[in-house]
């Protein structure tokens, strides 16, 4: 598994700050922030899956939604339980 998200990619996504039924959506956008849950910061192509596991990241969605960056995982994987792995 790569270890980056770029703009483009589709990532496994809950809303309602996690607690929706697991979808799939795409990346339209992703803003870094030096603090985790940050929504002010620097626009970006890519986001490494650490800096995603740190909070430092909001990502925008092709379904209209936003989301902070531990609501989303790669494909394949449950953002709940993504973010609790090392």
């Amino acid at each position: 598994m790569k270890d980056v998200i770029k703009l483009g990619d589709e990532v496994n996504w809950r809303g309602a700050w996690g607690n929706d039924n697991l979808k799939t959506a795409k990346v339209d956008g992703i803003t870094l922030s030096e603090s985790p849950y940050c929504h002010v910061g620097e626009e970006v192509f890519s986001v490494k899956h650490s800096t995603l596991k740190e909070g430092k990241a909001i990502v925008d969605l092709d379904n209209g939604h936003w989301a902070y960056s531990n609501q989303i995982a790669p494909v394949g994987c449950d953002p709940t339980d993504w973010h609790k792995e090392i």
